[in-house]
């Protein structure tokens, strides 16, 4: 799994509603929605595992894998050998 992070170590949870620019009423019902820093997210993957990190035009991002065996489903790398 691939989750972008927050550059600080926060740990910050709301309910959020999508607005428009014009029209700040929202639609839809309020949703979950969490910033985490890179510590906060490993805190809370349990069963996972930190396989990397990576910062990306100013964005940073971290990959978690199962702590049970890699399979082919688990890998972000392209498939070889398949069109």
């Amino acid at each position: 799994m691939i989750a972008e992070t927050a550059p600080v170590d926060i740990d910050e949870r709301a309910h959020v509603r999508v607005v428009g620019r014009m029209d700040t009423r929202g639609t839809g019902d309020p949703f979950p929605w969490a910033r985490l820093g890179t510590p906060a997210l490993l805190r809370y993957a349990r069963g996972w595992t930190r396989a990397g990190q990576w910062t990306a035009d100013g964005r940073r991002f971290a990959a978690l894998r199962t702590r049970s065996s890699r399979t082919a489903s688990s890998s972000a790398e392209p498939r070889r050998g398949r069109r």
